[in-house]
């Protein structure tokens, strides 16, 4: 009681035991692989057909959020909170009905973005279209990597605390994304909202991390960039909360409070 803040009263660090982490913007470059594989992606059928390849990036982002919207899947999609463009790339292998499904829906989906896509330009073209379904995971899983600053970060204080990624997304993507940057041999616990059946900011995905670390919640602190998911969630189950605010951004007053704010994972050391 008291506005007693365990995240600077004195016996904070003796308390401290796991340090989760979101993944997406915190860990590993999640925005600019988007960016980047949309363009090369339709870069040849720009070429092509004399079109400007962002009249075609434009084009495949709508016709994704409205076919994602028709997916019988779309449920569980809105429950773990990703959306057309995750699923363009992601790989839903898994055991629970929902993922089954999911996955039973990809490849007509992808085949139905890009087809849309191109014809919003005025092009037709069955070819081109297998295509780009087929380029464009290739082109997202080259580019996926992490922060500079997440090994250093990782290396310090992973003989010091426990550590779990906490995420929202499809698991085998999510764990594929950890291998691709380099960092899975950080974390055994890897809790994943396409596993556990709902997503940050709810507590049962946080609840699932702290239980496979063996803490409590006043044992912990998450770090990560989004304050309506990581930090208001944090804060919900009673961890310590950490803002990555790596874009510096200006906090309204009416979004959550986080207990710290860092602007590089430097800085949490």
């Amino acid at each position: 009681g008291g506005g007693y803040n365990a995240l600077t009263g004195p016996g904070f660090l003796l308390s401290l035991k796991a340090i989760l982490f979101d993944l997406d913007e915190t860990l590993t470059l999640h925005e600019r692989p988007f960016e980047e594989a949309y363009l090369a992606t339709c870069l040849p059928a720009a070429l092509k057909y004399g079109v400007e390849a962002a009249r075609i990036v434009v084009a495949q982002y709508e016709a994704a959020n409205r076919l994602c919207n028709g997916l019988q899947s779309r449920p569980f999609l809105r429950r773990i909170r990703i959306g057309g463009r995750d699923i363009l790339w992601g790989d839903a292998r898994g055991d629970s009905s929902d993922l089954r499904m999911l996955a039973s829906e990809i490849p007509t989906f992808r085949a139905q973005v890009w087809r849309t896509a191109l014809e919003a330009v005025g092009i037709q073209d069955a070819s081109m279209t297998r295509s780009m379904a087929n380029a464009f995971p290739d082109e997202m899983r080259s580019r996926i990597a992490a922060f500079p600053d997440a090994l250093p970060c990782l290396d310090a204080i992973s003989g010091r605390y426990k550590v779990a990624v906490v995420t929202n997304g499809l698991p085998a993507t999510q764990r594929e994304k950890l291998r691709l940057a380099r960092l899975d041999r950080f974390f055994k616990v890897i809790a994943v909202s396409g596993d556990v059946g709902v997503a940050k900011p709810h507590a049962p995905i946080l609840q699932a991390a702290l239980s496979a670390l063996g803490v409590s919640a006043s044992e912990a602190a998450l770090v990560g960039d989004r304050l309506e998911l990581d930090v208001a969630g944090a804060k919900a189950v009673g961890m310590g909360a950490i803002w990555l605010n790596r874009h510096v951004i200006t906090r309204d007053a009416a979004q959550p409070a986080p207990d710290h704010e860092i602007g590089t994972l430097g800085q949490l050391l």
